[in-house]
């Protein structure tokens, strides 16, 4: 065989395994209730759909719901993870000084808020002994930093399996607050069978931005990839219509 020949047959078999690689799905990760997964779809279906058109093909990200506690023990722990997780923070998954995980950009703001019934309403204005006492709706395998150490041992926690739950709850009785993200309870409160139901603490317990985590083992260039999309989505009139679409 002629080195020309050789030559061709190391490009034909180098760029069989680009195809093969961008082939491949890189598994997305998202562990935030409504409005980010629902029936219909939801933000996380929507973001998942946007970034696939700009990376036209290059990668193909392929979205899974999951619960935070499987995120933590089934995802984050295994040695073959290569993925995303989308919508989280270097603090939600212990990576403030972003060395474990590749980071990009914040692509959207949110909030971590005190919510409870109008007939009862809590007031919380950024003093955890105001809620010294009251018994707090969390997520199941979330934490919740600004609230530690008095959630959980002074403020008693009581875990739901998501933001809705945890609002049922609160119509029962059943605790006194629930701590959920200002994106669910926009959407939440839209719905019929909450509408007009909960007020929020005016004082956030947090103010958060939203971004995705990219797995150092991922495919090379996928982080530089999104990295690229993520600077441009703020401004992005798409993505705003995106955002839009559930009230954010």
């Amino acid at each position: 065989m002629s080195i020309l020949s050789r030559i061709a047959v190391s490009l034909i078999l180098l760029a069989a395994c680009a195809l093969a690689a961008a082939a491949d799905p890189v598994p997305m990760y998202n562990y935030i209730d409504a409005p980010f997964i629902l029936p219909d779809g939801g933000i996380g279906k929507d973001l998942t759909d946007y970034l696939n058109a700009k990376l036209a093909g290059k990668f193909t990200l392929h979205l899974s719901n999951v619960a935070r506690s499987k995120l933590n023990y089934a995802v984050l722990n295994n040695p073959e993870f290569k993925g995303v997780v989308a919508f989280t923070n270097p603090a939600f998954l212990g990576d403030e000084g972003k060395t474990k995980y590749n980071w990009t950009d914040s692509f959207m703001t949110d909030e971590t808020q005190v919510v409870s019934t109008t007939a009862k309403p809590v007031d919380f204005k950024g003093d955890k002994a105001a809620l010294k006492g009251k018994t707090g709706g969390g997520i199941l395998g979330f934490v919740y930093k600004p609230m530690e150490p008095e959630l959980g041992t002074s403020i008693k926690r009581d875990d739901a399996a998501s933001d809705d739950k945890n609002l049922e709850k609160l119509l029962a009785g059943k605790i006194d607050f629930a701590i959920m993200n200002e994106s669910a309870i926009k959407y939440l409160q839209t719905q019929p069978n909450f509408a007009g139901k909960f007020t929020v603490a005016k004082t956030p317990i947090s103010k958060i931005t939203r971004h995705l985590m990219v797995d150092k083992r991922a495919p090379a260039g996928l982080y530089e990839a999104l990295e690229a999309i993520v600077k441009a989505m703020p401004n992005d009139p798409q993505w705003k219509a995106v955002l839009s679409k559930y009230g954010q």
